[in-house]
């Protein structure tokens, strides 16, 4: 009997193991490639917003549709959507990023601020949570990088569930950090 309950707990609780799993693998890959852009423009060391935040519905919407299809493209955007309803904390998906700042409203990115509690960081990086498809073999992640000097930027990645159990950075959308966030953005 307790043989039974034990292997009933343990696949009530495996999608939600799963799916934690999932999203700190995503989001680790993620944060690696922004910071690894932002070596490449000078603008290192960065810091992390504490919270994960969403935006740029309309656009992860339209470039999910175009990218993967209406089926699985709108289940992305909707995904996009629901998950980045409400912030959580990076450090409870990913327990790795060292240096991280309060930077909500209404001092969002406001570079005076960030270097009196954070001196010497070059970038900002804001991450989304990743949205799945409903396999979960497909992901898409938005990571912002506000410089503190320089064009804040907006990309978008999709990544793959490889077999070995880790997510291959494919295609990424990349653009200014207002153009994304135009609801009048229509993607040919």
């Amino acid at each position: 009997m307790r043989r039974l309950l034990a292997i009933t707990a343990v696949l009530a609780f495996a999608p939600a193991l799963f799916a934690g799993e999932a999203e700190n693998a995503v989001l680790k890959a993620a944060y690696e490639s922004a910071s690894h852009a932002a070596a490449g423009r000078g603008a290192t060391p960065v810091i992390v917003r504490v919270k994960t935040v969403g935006g740029a519905e309309t656009f992860a919407s339209q470039w999910a549709i175009k990218l993967r299809g209406d089926a699985i493209g709108a289940e992305l955007g909707k995904s996009y959507q629901t998950v980045n309803a409400d912030p959580v904390t990076v450090k409870d998906l990913v327990p790795d990023i060292k240096d991280t700042i309060d930077a909500s409203e209404p001092y969002e990115y406001e570079w005076r601020r960030i270097d009196k509690f954070e001196p010497g960081h070059k970038a900002l990086i804001v991450l989304s949570r990743p949205a799945f498809d409903s396999n979960g073999s497909i992901a898409m992640i938005r990571v912002d990088v506000i410089p503190h000097e320089g064009t804040p930027t907006t990309t978008f990645y999709e990544l793959e569930h490889q077999p070995d159990n880790t997510w291959k950075i494919g295609r990424a959308a990349m653009a200014t950090y207002e153009s994304v966030r135009r609801t009048d953005v229509h993607l040919q």
